[in-house]
């Protein structure tokens, strides 16, 4: 049963426009070299399902990730299911083939159209839908609100800058929110933001990180990893995650020091622009650089770029100290838990406000891990490759910080439940 909703003027505007914006995006991803059926995706022709489904949808890669938490969590608590996974790029669909290669019902986001949205619901027949994090799209909530189709904002988030202007458009924005299920975000200050553009109080709660829920995850080396890269059981080796191409740029001293002193370093750049400066300045510095993406294994390697998607977490467990970039430029930040959780002590830059919580609960146990400056991180790194005892206090302190992964997912669990048994 279909209820009768009407848009106001705002939204009206919204609907005559998308449909060229989303033409010229779609037009502009063919350009770019996305396939014939990436296109259809977009255009609402998902995989169809033959059984109703969870529908899963997130941004990227990390989005993606608690797609998939949310997922197992809901089937462990008795739910039956397809589950149903979108991204919104290529990236996350990577990440989805990998993680779910028998799992017919991968694609990429339909274009937020009512043609795209509704063609993807008839197809993917939802018993519910849950949107990651900062996926808010005023479409699909409303054919999934007018079609009584529950449809929930979980680990949601609103980032500092975009907040003004979504203030700017309050009247349109409280409108998506108040058609949400329920928003499940990520800590009270995220839903004291959800709460002043409009979202309904008995419907909006603090529940913490999707990305933590559950047991957490034991820490331990990858040693079939390491001995596949030839890395020697005692070496020590320091991971640069996520930098964007200025942080590369920025650290690059920090990098040839580290090298320097007979060290090894994985830099994971955040984009595909990063592999290539680094590829440059290797030729620059005299690196003996690999790439993860060339299928080489080489062991004399001092510098591995990793250029894939999906396997960061996995070498973190081969390195001894991790520093997260997306803080030294203006960029936010990037997750400082996800060493910590593989074992690792972690620093990072002062930019954190996409982390703020993450980043604060850290900090209090070691302050050491802030690098106000770029020139400091080579000392911070190169004292913690050279002392076990002082990276084992250091991560000893920063694990006292992870949260309380079953908490969270009892708590996602028990709000999910309650609102599915709504009428």
């Amino acid at each position: 049963m279909h209820e009768r909703v009407r848009w106001n003027a705002l939204e009206q505007m919204y609907a005559l426009l998308a449909p060229g914006v989303f033409a010229g995006l779609e037009t502009l991803e063919r350009l770019r070299g996305g396939t014939a059926e990436e296109a259809r995706w977009r255009r609402g022709y998902l995989p169809r399902a033959q059984n109703p489904t969870f529908w899963f949808h997130g941004a990227s890669v990390g989005e993606s990730l608690g797609s998939r938490i949310l997922a197992n969590l809901l089937a462990g608590r008795g739910y039956r299911f397809a589950a149903a996974y979108t991204s919104a790029n290529r990236a996350g669909i990577e990440y989805l083939h990998r993680c779910e290669s028998g799992n017919p019902l991968v694609a990429l986001s339909p274009s937020d159209t009512l043609a795209s949205v509704t063609r993807a619901i008839e197809r993917l027949q939802p018993r519910g839908i849950f949107l990651v994090e900062t996926e808010l799209w005023p479409r699909l909530i409303f054919e999934a609100h007018r079609r009584r189709v529950p449809i929930f904002s979980v680990a949601a988030r609103i980032y500092p800058r975009d907040y003004p202007w979504l203030r700017v458009i309050r009247p349109f924005i409280a409108r998506t929110l108040r058609r949400l299920t329920a928003i499940v975000a990520q800590d009270d200050v995220e839903r004291r933001r959800f709460l002043s553009l409009g979202a309904v109080p008995e419907r909006c709660f603090s529940a913490g990180n999707l990305k933590y829920a559950g047991p957490t995850p034991s820490a331990g080396k990858d040693r079939e990893l390491a001995a596949e890269l030839g890395i020697q059981p005692n070496e020590c080796v320091v991971a640069l995650a996520s930098l964007h191409r200025d942080e590369v740029a920025m650290l690059a001293k920090t990098i040839d020091c580290i090298v320097g002193h007979g060290f090894r370093v994985i830099v994971a750049p955040r984009h595909p622009q990063g592999a290539e400066l680094l590829t440059h300045l290797a030729s620059l510095h005299r690196w003996n650089l690999l790439r993860r993406s060339d299928g080489r294994i080489r062991s004399d390697w001092k510098i591995l770029v990793l250029d894939t998607f999906g396997e960061l977490a996995r070498f973190f467990r081969i390195a001894v100290c991790a520093l997260v970039g997306g803080g030294f430029g203006p960029h936010g930040g990037h997750n400082p838990f996800e060493p910590v959780f593989a074992g690792i002590p972690v620093a990072f830059g002062k930019h954190f406000h996409h982390f703020a919580s993450e980043a604060k609960a850290l900090l209090e146990r070691t302050p050491e891990a802030l690098i106000e400056n770029v020139e400091g991180a080579a000392s911070l790194l190169l004292r913690w490759l050279d002392s076990a005892e002082q990276r084992d206090k250091a991560f000893e302190r920063q694990h006292a910080a992870l949260p309380d992964g079953e908490a969270i997912a009892e708590s996602y669990a028990s709000i999910i439940e309650r609102a599915l048994k709504q009428p």
